[in-house]
């Protein structure tokens, strides 16, 4: 394998190569990543950004208040800090509940309220990033994390 130049732009960077027809390449990254090869064309790689997510406590109260905490995490981050959208699903839908900056270091903090209700319901709470032109990951989400509100 031969390396012909390394480009970078901002906080992205593009590495040539040269490799020889049928030589097997991995590539490493710090979130999964996806690559498509054609022979004789550039590969792509694409990687998506690596969202953790952690809500406490798990099982509320109508009108409780719960905490919801997580991480960006896998390298750069703007300095501005990174988009997050937080969700609710339940059986039948899901819908946006917010959506606040990390800090540089990835992280994010916010607190939610399950407003007058009645039963039991359990929901499902994630995160997502979002696309943006300083992000150099693709959009992805955290793990499903189900709370539970009763009476």
């Amino acid at each position: 394998m031969n390396m012909k130049r390394i480009v970078t732009r901002g906080s992205a960077a593009m590495l040539t190569l040269g490799i020889a027809a049928g030589t097997l390449v991995g590539v490493s990254a710090p979130a999964e990543a996806y690559t498509v090869v054609s022979s004789g064309k550039p590969a792509n790689v694409v990687v998506p950004a690596s969202l953790g997510m952690r809500v406490t406590p798990r099982t509320t109260h109508w009108g409780s208040t719960i905490t919801i905490r997580g991480q960006v995490r896998g390298g750069y981050i703007p300095a501005a800090g990174e988009l997050v959208i937080l969700h609710v699903g339940w059986d039948g839908g899901s819908t946006e509940i917010g959506h606040l900056y990390t800090d540089q270091s990835g992280r994010f903090h916010t607190r939610y309220t399950f407003l007058r209700g009645n039963g039991t319901v359990t929901y499902r709470l994630w995160a997502t990033s979002a696309r943006e032109t300083d992000y150099p990951y693709v959009p992805s989400r955290s793990r499903r994390i189900s709370v539970t509100v009763r009476q």
